[in-house]
């Protein structure tokens, strides 16, 4: 009789263990750091704040992106490439201009100034992807949206 019930009462921690587990994996959610090199008084950085509530939003809290602004976790603007390549940030705002190192051709496409309107970022963007494509297939691991 001993032995039955320590076989149920393992089987009752095993359960509730598995409904413990089951349940903090459907709590669980998703957090992106995302660096912005922006100091957080500029109205860009506005924009960006609130690209992340409206992540958090639509999906239903499972997605948050933390921002960081002007230099909070301590990177350079120029080793961001290296920065995402490694995992340090999941997303960060680009500056063309800075990347002349690990992306040349980056920095031509997205000249700091060029871009005065919503539509001539728009008239660009199959060149961007074709870059994109360009560097994944050499081997890159960081993909960069756009």
């Amino acid at each position: 009789m001993k032995n039955y019930n320590r076989k149920k009462l393992s089987f009752i921690m095993i359960m509730l263990g598995s409904l413990a587990a089951a349940g903090n994996a459907q709590a669980a959610s998703i957090s992106l750091k995302f660096h912005s090199g922006l100091a957080q008084s500029r109205p860009e950085a506005e924009h960006i704040e609130r690209f992340a509530e409206l992540v958090e939003e639509k999906s239903g809290g499972e997605l948050k992106i933390e921002v960081y602004h002007a230099g909070a976790l301590g990177l350079k603007e120029a080793d961001i490439l290296r920065t995402l390549q490694r995992g340090m940030v999941d997303m960060a705002l680009l500056y063309g201009e800075y990347y002349t190192r690990d992306a040349p051709a980056l920095a031509s496409v997205y000249a700091q100034g060029a871009i005065t309107e919503a539509e001539q970022h728009l008239d660009i963007l199959p060149i961007i992807k074709e870059y994109m494509t360009m560097v994944l297939k050499s081997g890159a691991s960081t993909l960069l949206a756009v």
